[in-house]
């Protein structure tokens, strides 16, 4: 494993659990169900089935996820006409409040992980982040579903 390997893998998992541990102390009752609520505030509406594929879950456990937040008037469920077999979610009024305060606490991280860098670097550190963003959005859309392998 090379440095940059190394590097950028502990970087990203470094940023993921310091998110994770920021979104514990807003008022959503898991982790899950906060990645559902801001998937949905930047990608609405959805189908149950695109959701969970976005975020990497199983359709029955992303089912059960979407259902809790409904019951709570987080989410509501909407007739996809483009296929009646299936149906869209999107954020209600309250979710959608939900959303906008989740935005703010993680702003507010970023925030404080730049002011720990120097103001002469923010456009580096802009550049790089775009650069790796392409990256792996190229990446996203060339890999195949099976395995690969190095």
């Amino acid at each position: 494993m090379s440095e940059t390997d190394a590097l950028l893998r502990e970087v990203a998992n470094l940023y993921v659990q310091a998110q994770q541990d920021t979104i514990a102390c807003c008022d959503v009752k898991s982790q899950t169900q906060c990645m559902v609520i801001t998937e949905l505030g930047r990608h609405e509406p959805l189908t149950p089935l695109a959701l969970a594929a976005r975020l990497g879950y199983e359709k029955s456990w992303m089912g059960r996820v979407v259902g809790q937040l409904e019951a709570e008037g987080l989410v509501a469920k909407s007739p996809n006409k483009e296929d009646g077999r299936s149906y869209l979610l999107q954020l209600t009024a309250a979710g959608r409040a939900r959303f906008e305060q989740l935005n703010l606490v993680l702003n507010a991280h970023v925030n404080r992980i730049m002011d720990f860098i120097p103001a002469d670097e923010h456009e580096n550190v802009q550049r790089a982040l775009l650069l790796i963003r392409d990256a792996l959005l190229v990446e996203a859309n060339a890999i195949t579903p099976e395995c690969v392998t190095a």
